[in-house]
């Protein structure tokens, strides 16, 4: 997943070195479960709306990633916020045009702009249980293909 992130999210700039790419192993549809699958698209669909690539817009709502950290040193930090909800945090980031979600914790909520490095941290366990939310990217069938094909 984070080498089709890569490929999707290069050349946002000025200069984009990647036109197409066959993906192998383990690709985005190629992982354990298919839930796995499904998560993995939607956070490929909100980080393209996030970086502001072609043909990708947000739709209402966040998707959730459990256990997951938001490296917050690789995106724009807009604020942060302590002992918060995690709907306080919605509204907080829906009425900032320019926040592109948040990564939550009992102790407090970090809000970023552009695109989201997240990280899966299930493994280590870490005492806060992070959760990273990100605006949903193209929800309908025909924007969703034309947002990736576009990237």
């Amino acid at each position: 997943t984070s080498v089709a992130f890569h490929l999707l999210a290069a050349g946002r700039g000025s200069v984009q070195p990647f036109r197409k790419a066959i993906l192998e192993s383990p690709g985005l549809g190629q992982v354990k479960e298919w839930k796995d699958a499904v998560l993995n698209t939607e956070f490929v669909l909100a980080v393209l709306a996030a970086s502001g690539s072609p043909d990708c817009h947000h739709t209402s709502g966040y998707v959730a990633f459990a256990d997951n950290a938001l490296d917050t040193s690789r995106s724009t930090l807009l604020h942060t916020a302590l002992n918060t909800s995690v709907e306080v945090a919605k509204t907080w980031c829906n009425d900032n045009a320019s926040c592109t979600g948040f990564m939550h914790t009992v102790k407090e909520t970090q809000f970023v702009s552009g695109a989201a490095f997240v990280y899966d941290m299930e493994a280590y366990a870490p005492p806060l249980h992070p959760t990273v939310y990100l605006k949903k990217g193209p929800e309908q069938l025909e924007h969703r293909v034309k947002c990736l094909v576009s990237a």
